[in-house]
């Protein structure tokens, strides 16, 4: 995509001031998103913006000022379809959702471009100058059953099965014998007790959110969710069209029923309120730390190409007093 460089100065948006650092991030992220829209586009794939992007989408035209994240959510069909096709993204990006990851829980997929932090011109030229591996996550919606008993049933089981998985790695053998004994004996599941067992329990849940369809079902929504907030969905109406809004320079579809879905989440969801999302704002903060204690250590690197740009920005807020870069500990693979 082409942007003006304009768009990459710092400005304050709503009392909150968003550096250059952070505008080069949400382009990056947006360069995901389109070629993760190619790809919907090509297969007939239908996707909308979910959870902080449907919001400020819908208040901000844009991301929320002191947000970074940039979040899809796809019916499951849609969702099932894409993770067929997934791999026909560009060569570079790599995801991680509970079908490919061991240990990791999370019932989504994230897209990233890089497990790495990139300082080559190619790859800074395409993610306007970000340096950071970002990305975007997509979350499936399920429909629930619209019988009473099924519902409670499907919602103790995605509980017990998820929660069992989750805690695995810290069962002694006795506990995980019982555990998968008692799991099997009500699912009748086909598990292979030489694999993976809490990849497999992860997998297992997830078939379970899938029991319904639109024929049998009155709502929608994130089913894991619904296991820990009753009542967590809205009429399966409100997912059958999306309304394409603006969002920055470009453009993400959101759920025609949008104001039942955000009321839902938000409650008065134009009520501008200031709070954190589910991870440390801003979110390149460890990235940056390494990133520039290596360029301290390699100034050599810093002479040359597009990340000299990405070194005067980083000085100008240094200056502002608003550089935020943290060690840190203990770090893990995942990205």
């Amino acid at each position: 995509m082409q942007i003006d460089e304009s768009y990459f100065k710092g400005e304050v948006r709503l009392g909150t001031y968003v550096p250059a650092t952070m505008k080069r991030c949400w382009a990056a992220q947006l360069e995901v998103y389109e070629d993760v829209r190619k790809l919907c586009d090509k297969y007939g794939i239908k996707y909308y913006a979910e959870w902080g992007t449907m919001l400020g989408a819908v208040r901000h035209g844009g991301f929320i000022p002191w947000d970074d994240d940039f979040d899809l959510g796809m019916l499951r069909s849609d969702y099932n379809l894409f993770l067929s096709v997934i791999d026909e993204l560009p060569d570079h990006y790599k995801y991680m959702n509970i079908h490919n990851t061991p240990g990791y829980g999370e019932m989504l997929t994230r897209i990233v471009n890089s497990k790495d932090i990139r300082i080559d011109d190619p790859f800074l030229e395409k993610y306007h100058n970000c340096p950071f591996a970002i990305g975007i996550d997509l979350f499936p919606s399920d429909y629930y059953p619209r019988d009473p008993e099924l519902a409670d049933l499907q919602k103790q089981l995605i509980h017990s099965i998820y929660s069992a998985a989750a805690l695995w790695p810290t069962f002694d053998e006795e506990k995980k014998a019982s555990t998968l004994n008692n799991i099997l004996e009500v699912t009748q599941a086909d598990i292979d007790r030489s694999g993976d067992i809490s990849m497999q329990l992860y997998e297992l849940a997830e078939n379970i959110c899938q029991i319904a369809d639109y024929d049998s079902a009155d709502k929608v929504g994130i089913q894991i969710l619904n296991v820990e907030r009753d009542g967590y969905g809205i009429d399966k109406e409100c997912y059958q069209n999306t309304i394409e809004v603006p969002f920055e320079f470009t453009s993400v579809p959101v759920i025609a029923g949008y104001e039942k879905y955000l009321g839902l989440k938000y409650g008065d969801f134009m009520r501008v309120v200031k709070g954190g999302g589910g991870h440390d704002y801003p979110f390149y903060r460890h990235q940056r730390w390494n990133l520039d204690t290596y360029l301290e250590a390699h100034p050599e690197q810093c002479q040359t190409g597009l990340i000299r740009k990405y070194m005067e920005e980083t000085e100008d807020e240094k200056k502002r007093g608003i550089y935020i870069a943290d060690r840190l500990e203990n770090p893990e693979s995942k990205f």
